[in-house]
């Protein structure tokens, strides 16, 4: 007997696919989030570790009014409760709509609900945010584990996504 062995990429579960168009309005209401808001997804992966955490507290300092008034985002705080407090507490004060949440089953409608996910190149979530059509701002201010460097080469290259090198970079990139 022959072996043949094939590469494949990454398996990734059927749920995880792009949004229709008309869907989308009806999927926000049905997460209790603003339908007509543009949606960023920011995800701290499954330990909430990371750069996430900063970002999103100065992005929700920084926002210029403007995208203020037109932007909501959903925290995933991932299984760190420690993160999932502080950031509750931070979107207090915010002058943007944050729901915050902790680790998610479901991530996928999520997905399809955002216009856009901010984000480390975690393995699995970068390819369910692939598979869900979801551009992807990536966190590349700290040196990519070694399984995850090629991703963030590949996201970038393909134009699924981009890379933010500098923290001062975000709002210029949400606005693109």
């Amino acid at each position: 007997d022959e072996t043949i062995i094939r590469l494949e990429g990454i398996p990734v579960h059927s749920r995880f696919t792009p949004c229709i168009a008309n869907e989308k309005q009806p999927l926000r209401l049905a997460l209790g989030l603003d339908p007509d808001r543009f949606t960023v997804l920011i995800n701290a992966g499954w330990i909430g570790g990371g750069n996430i955490q900063t970002l999103m507290t100065d992005l929700l300092y920084a926002l210029p009014s403007d995208l203020a008034e037109r932007f909501q985002f959903v925290f995933i705080s991932g299984k760190n409760k420690l993160l999932h407090a502080s950031m509750d507490k931070s979107s207090l004060n915010s002058t943007v709509p944050v729901h915050v949440l902790g680790s998610c089953e479901s991530l996928h409608p999520y997905m399809q609900a955002a216009d856009v996910m901010i984000s480390k190149f975690g393995g699995l979530t970068t390819f369910e945010a692939l598979a869900s059509g979801l551009p992807i701002i990536g966190d590349a201010l700290t040196e990519p584990m070694p399984q995850e460097a090629y991703t963030s080469t590949y996201v970038n290259e393909t134009g699924a996504g981009l890379l933010l090198h500098q923290p001062n970079e975000l709002i210029p990139l949400l606005r693109r």
